[in-house]
């Protein structure tokens, strides 16, 4: 389970709690792109998303959207 936090337009915090483990981990990938591409949709602030962890690690998760990725082709 993931839970995130705003902390500017284009950037968030991320905390990763998984089964198993029973307690919170210190980063989770495919946790930090998915709050990304939530955060996204919920703001609107597009591409990229700078994702920080409790481990200390800061990404930038870069995106495209697929409505976009149709108008440029065509």
């Amino acid at each position: 389970m993931n839970i995130y936090q705003s902390t500017g337009e284009r950037a968030i915090h991320i905390r990763t709690y998984e089964r198993g483990v029973e307690g919170e981990t210190l980063a989770c990938g495919t946790g930090m792109v998915a709050c990304a591409l939530v955060h996204d949709q919920l703001t609107g602030c597009g591409s990229p998303v700078s994702v920080s962890v409790k481990g200390g690690d800061v990404l930038s998760i870069a995106f495209e959207r697929e409505w976009q990725r149709r108008a440029i082709i065509m």
